[in-house]
């Protein structure tokens, strides 16, 4: 029984399999004619393609639509152009088609006249004989007269020329003439003392045999006053390598004149009064302690180093009745005699220097009679 039936089983399997092989070959077949088709109407769609194509290529009526401005022509007018004849003929035409004129060119102001060649130009340029009767007025030389002028050989001789309009008597009496500068180059003072070590007496006499200009500031040791002051001196006579004598003067900021004289030793600074200087300007004292003017006031002046005492005074004795101003007062106490009112006698004035004043004794008739102390006087104010 098993075997009918695996019998079996091989028949249906070779059933199906019959069923299988029919329907293969007729998928076969309709795959063969799908194929078939495909080609049919590939070709057709290639013809229609190729037809198409060459249709659109072959179409000259600008199929896309492009226009000027997508070519770069959007500056280009849609208007007729010349030939290339017609153009060559404008181009080679040299009588002014388009009717330029002078002024379009930049020469409305040249004047239309025949011109010089270039042959009469050259000829006049190259002419040196003066064609425009130039003057000498006219190149600033009016000054200068038509006469022969020095060769530049016989200008450098005389520029070479040593013993030039001089002869050698001058250029001896030059070459020996006195050297020596009282300044520096630059003219500034040949002594120049700014320091308060400085000494200007010292730095003349150092010196030596010269004559020197200097400028001492006012801290500068030994100077006549406590200004700064400029000067001149003169130091000669040298024994054994030192000055011996000299003299110098100098003024000081105030426009005062001082002067010294050096002999082995300075002698002292001088000032030389001015006219104002001894003019007699007087002052009032200054009186106190109850003392009172006389009949004429008590006054003082002082004339270079000499104070001038006019006037009377009513005081007691020994008492200070007054004082001198600064400038009034002399360097030391000074003791002057001097006469009395009202009784015969004298009495003795004393003046300090601090510029008290008092009668300190008195030699008199009868002292009760003394109406005032006469003090006219002139003292010495200097050492």
């Amino acid at each position: 029984m098993l075997d009918s039936n695996i019998r079996g089983l091989f028949k249906k399997i070779e059933y199906q399999i019959a069923n299988l092989k029919g329907l293969f070959s007729k998928n076969e077949k309709q795959m063969l004619d799908n194929i078939n088709d495909f080609k049919k109407d590939n070709e057709e769609f290639k013809d229609n393609l190729e037809y198409t194509l060459k249709v659109h290529t072959e179409n000259k009526s600008n199929p896309h639509g492009v226009n000027k401005n997508q070519v770069g022509l959007d500056q280009v007018d849609n208007v007729k152009q010349a030939s290339e004849s017609d153009f060559n003929d404008h181009v080679d035409n040299k009588d002014n088609p388009h009717g330029v004129s002078k002024s379009q060119l930049g020469l409305g102001k040249v004047i239309d006249v025949l011109q010089a060649s270039k042959e009469d130009l050259d000829t006049h340029t190259s002419d040196l004989e003066n064609p425009h009767q130039v003057t000498k007025k006219q190149i600033g030389l009016d000054k200068l007269k038509n006469e022969e002028q020095a060769t530049l050989e016989q200008f450098n001789a005389h520029v070479d020329d040593k013993n030039l309009h001089t002869t050698e008597l001058d250029q001896t009496k030059w070459n020996n003439g006195q050297l020596v500068k009282i300044t520096k180059d630059t003219g500034e003072p040949k002594i120049d003392l700014r320091s308060n070590t400085d000494n200007l007496l010292q730095a003349l006499i150092g010196n030596k045999s010269s004559m020197s200009t200097y400028y001492a500031g006012g801290s500068v040791i030994g100077l006549p006053s406590n200004r700064f002051i400029r000067g001149i001196s003169y130091m000669s006579d040298l024994e054994n390598g030192q000055v011996s004598r000299g003299w110098t003067m100098a003024f000081d900021s105030s426009n005062t004149l001082f002067t010294n004289y050096y002999e082995q030793s300075w002698t002292g600074w001088k000032r030389l009064l001015t006219s104002n200087d001894i003019k007699t300007s007087f002052v009032e004292i200054s009186l106190g302690n109850g003392a009172t003017h006389g009949t004429n006031k008590a006054m003082c002046s002082v004339v270079g180093s000499a104070l001038y005492l006019k006037g009377e005074v009513i005081t007691s004795l020994g008492v200070v009745f007054g004082s001198l101003p600064i400038s009034y007062r002399p360097t030391s106490t000074r003791h002057v005699s001097i006469p009395v009112f009202g009784t015969s006698g004298s009495a003795t004035l004393v003046i300090s220097n601090n510029g008290n004043m008092w009668i300190d004794t008195q030699l008199v008739s009868n002292a009760s009679n003394i109406t005032s102390y006469g003090l006219d006087h002139v003292i010495p104010i200097g050492e």
